[in-house]
């Protein structure tokens, strides 16, 4: 009789197969995975600057003034209706949208160049892509 303590060495192949099986769909997901998580912070970003800007108006304030480097987050946090300056996530080139005829806030996608965040973008539904300015969305 055998007295057999440990792992014949077929099962440690096949388990080193299965984890780097395992490991290589981690590594390509994990790109597409932080992009479309980064977007929809900005688009949880954009809510909150619209709640701000509504809260802004509520309380009696005048036209908001944007001037120079500000953006409306910078603008919302000086008058006290943000805790910090949200800056977008997304990617270079992403940027605030403040109309004031509307008092809407939305995420400028018109200078991104990053081409792998498209597939991001077409995937948002249709109440996120209300959010977003600068970008064609295809079906």
């Amino acid at each position: 009789m055998h007295d057999n303590k440990g792992f014949t060495l077929m099962e440690l192949i096949i388990v080193l197969a299965l984890m780097t099986v395992i490991g290589a769909i981690a590594v390509v997901a994990y790109p597409k995975t932080m992009e479309r998580s980064k977007l929809k912070s900005d688009i949880q970003s954009v809510r909150v600057m619209q709640s701000a800007v509504d809260l802004y108006y509520m309380d009696g304030n005048a036209t908001m003034t944007i001037a120079g480097t500000d953006t409306i987050a910078t603008v919302l946090f000086a008058a006290g209706y943000l805790k910090t300056a949200i800056t977008p996530q997304t990617a270079n080139g992403a940027s605030w949208n403040y109309t004031a005829s509307t008092k809407t806030v939305k995420l400028d996608l018109s200078n991104v160049t990053d081409t792998s965040l498209r597939e991001a973008i077409n995937k948002l539904d249709a109440e996120d892509r209300k959010l977003v300015t600068g970008f064609a969305f295809t079906s």
